[in-house]
């Protein structure tokens, strides 16, 4: 018996290890995990839908940057970025709310282009992508200096 002594703590290892895993889980896991009604989803928890209606919107489409910027709605409208909303490139709407005069500033006018036209093989060929901002600058001829970034050449609103 001396020889199956080692076997028989594994085995009780084991099953202090899954009772343990059994009591942690108990206090971890929310009641609404898996469970909807009288149904029970895999991973999802219920109370989820109910806390992120509760959360305060953020953003709120393009619809409220019109009324205040018909000139830049209507050209961004004809333009090839009219699927954006105001926000995919400007920020939240909360940043320019209660009719403020702050503008909404874009950080850095290259990153926030590269987010979408850094050259990705993932991407279409068509879509307009390029490696990086100096080596397009000396593509069209251009030099990079400090004071030159995609505005300095392209429209947002409005790109060729």
């Amino acid at each position: 018996m001396k020889t199956y002594d080692h076997i028989i703590r594994f085995a009780l290892l084991i099953i202090v290890v899954i009772v343990g895993f059994c009591i942690v889980r108990t206090y971890m896991v929310p009641e609404s995990f898996g469970n909807h009604g009288s149904y029970t989803y895999a991973y999802y928890r219920a109370d989820s839908k109910i806390e992120q209606a509760a959360r305060t919107v953020v953003y709120q489409g393009t619809e409220h940057c019109t009324a205040c910027h018909a000139p830049e709605a209507a050209t961004l409208a004809e333009g090839t970025h009219a699927a954006l909303n105001c926000e995919s490139c400007h920020g939240n709407f909360k940043a320019h709310n209660n009719n403020t005069p702050d503008r909404m500033a874009i950080s850095d006018p290259i990153d926030t282009c590269m987010v979408c036209h850094e050259g990705l093989n993932a991407r279409p060929s068509e879509f307009p992508q390029i490696s990086s901002f100096a080596e397009h600058l000396t593509d069209q001829g251009e030099i990079l200096q400090p004071d030159i970034n995609c505005l300095t050449c392209h429209d947002p609103h409005m790109p060729m």
